[in-house]
């Protein structure tokens, strides 16, 4: 009896195992990037309407934006006028190419390339980025953006 009794509770402890371990394989990196693509393209379509508010709501109410040159920018309203700046300058054309991304349901972090346009057309930055971004409320923003650029260093 005693080991009818260990056996049922050995093979109810190995259920309960493999059901942990198959919700977390839930998660889809493959559909996450496929979502991240498809903000980064929301975002270079707010960009070209030079909507800065639209752009500053895909960031976390507490994000950080990390570009070369100036110090970190924290918070939704500093990267909006940031990026209010640099539309009303004419810069509103980006182009995001997503090379890599890695992580969970909660937190990915994207690695890719940026090329950023004038509305003449003139190329006004390219290089790399790393963005960390969060699941908010079944949407992903960006928590931190930082990027540096290719191009040489202007004298």
């Amino acid at each position: 009896m005693k080991k009818i009794i260990l056996s049922i509770a050995l093979t109810m402890v190995l259920f309960s195992c493999n059901k942990a371990i198959e919700t977390k394989s839930e998660f889809d990196l493959a559909k996450a990037k496929k979502e991240i693509e498809a903000a980064n393209k929301n975002i270079a379509e707010l960009l070209a309407k030079n909507d800065s508010v639209g752009f500053a709501n895909s960031y976390t109410e507490d994000a950080k934006f990390m570009e070369h040159n100036l110090p970190a920018l924290v918070g939704r309203a500093a990267i909006q006028s940031f990026w209010s700046k640099f539309m009303i300058a004419g810069g509103n054309d980006i182009q995001l190419n997503t090379l890599e991304v890695w992580g969970d349901a909660s937190t990915i972090t994207e690695e890719g390339l940026y090329e950023l346009k004038s509305n003449t057309g003139a190329v006004l930055g390219k290089g790399k980025y790393i963005v960390i971004w969060k699941s908010i409320n079944g949407k992903w923003l960006i928590h931190r953006d930082i990027s540096n650029s290719d191009l040489p260093a202007t004298k």
